[in-house]
């Protein structure tokens, strides 16, 4: 499977990088910050911005057959990441409109917090209500790959601890 990593991304990508690569699977990333690549590591990195207009060409060219979305990082309400987020928001709606029309079976939005209100519970068939800025761009976030959705894609979200690596099995089964 051809599979784009993109979004917020950092140096502890690499080790998702390689679980993927050993697991027969084509890996490229786009993003910035994350370079030097590994040495051994079977990857193709876009060191551009995903906001960058060069961004929508590598995903129409690259013929992926998913993308895994990373959108918030460490994500608690100290405002370091806040304004990152909030412009990432037009960044995923273009890849994920872009990917419905150029073939991509399954988008992944990944965060690394599920946000609830204080008010709330926080189970997991409780729609969260935020009542933080990051709970409320997370939140934005998930309804913008709801209403990309097309009937050729498939769209999903997780929430992963601080993008536990050893956690994607569950989203790709090994290459054949």
């Amino acid at each position: 499977m051809k599979i784009l990593l993109t979004g917020i991304l950092t140096p502890m990508i690499w080790g998702m990088v390689d679980r993927l690569s050993r697991e027969g699977h084509q890996v490229s990333l786009l993003g910035r910050g994350i370079s030097p690549v590994p040495p051994q590591t079977k990857a193709v990195l876009h060191d551009i911005r995903p906001s960058h207009p060069d961004a929508l060409q590598v995903l129409e060219s690259g013929r992926f057959d998913a993308i895994v979305f990373f959108y918030a990082y460490q994500c608690e309400d100290n405002l370091a990441f806040g304004s990152v987020q909030g412009s990432m928001l037009d960044v995923l709606f273009q890849f994920s409109h872009t990917a419905s029309s150029s073939g991509v079976e399954k988008f992944i939005l990944v965060t690394d917090l599920r946000v609830f209100s204080s008010g709330q519970n926080g189970y997991e068939e409780e729609t969260p209500i935020p009542d933080t800025q990051t709970g409320i761009l997370i939140k934005a976030a998930e309804d913008c790959l709801r209403f990309t959705a097309s009937e050729n894609m498939e769209n999903c979200s997780f929430v992963f601890p601080v993008y536990m690596h050893r956690e994607l099995k569950m989203l790709f089964s090994p290459a054949h």
